[in-house]
């Protein structure tokens, strides 16, 4: 192995090294960072939905809890499939009708019981599919990734090029 060889190796394990770390470390964690803030956005969302709630069906207010909520499902249209209220005894309140989901990786449901004080007056189920946020994301990041890369790629060939220079003189 010549003297150039040797001083370019360590020019490009560090590139490998940090591609490495960019592409196999950060972005999973960022992305699973963001998917868990989303999650949390949304049962904030429910919890600010749940006094109206609970009130619209302790007081029998059926054309307000729909007024409500189909309002709410209007504007969460990009992110919300279904959300599902039932009263105590497990009586479908809202929507008229239940449809059926098929389960995938970028759904999950939220389940959460609609108390007053103590007693519990029904339970709610929101399923909602975080795909449209995830590529948004998933597209930020890859930008990202690319500038990063291309700047140490940038870095390393300057590197070469100099101890090329360096050599033949």
């Amino acid at each position: 192995m010549g003297i150039r060889s040797k001083l370019i190796l360590p020019l490009l394990i560090g590139f490998l090294v940090i591609a490495s770390l960019i592409h196999f470390y950060w972005i999973p964690r960022y992305l699973a960072s963001e998917i868990k803030h989303f999650k949390h956005d949304q049962e904030m969302i429910l919890n600010s939905l749940e006094p109206k709630i609970v009130h619209d069906l302790i007081s029998n207010d059926l054309a307000s809890l729909y007024s409500n909520l189909d309002y709410q499902f209007k504007v969460h249209s990009n992110d919300w499939l279904q959300l599902i209220i039932k009263d105590a005894e497990g009586n479908l309140v809202y929507p008229l009708t239940e449809k059926e989901l098929p389960a995938t990786e970028t759904t999950y449901t939220i389940f959460k019981l609609l108390k007053n004080k103590n007693s519990n007056i029904g339970d709610l189920s929101l399923t909602v599919d975080w795909s449209h946020e995830y590529q948004g994301d998933l597209e930020n990041v890859k930008q990202i990734e690319i500038i990063i890369l291309l700047i140490v790629a940038f870095i390393t060939l300057l590197g070469v090029i100099w101890q090329g220079y360096l050599i033949r003189k």
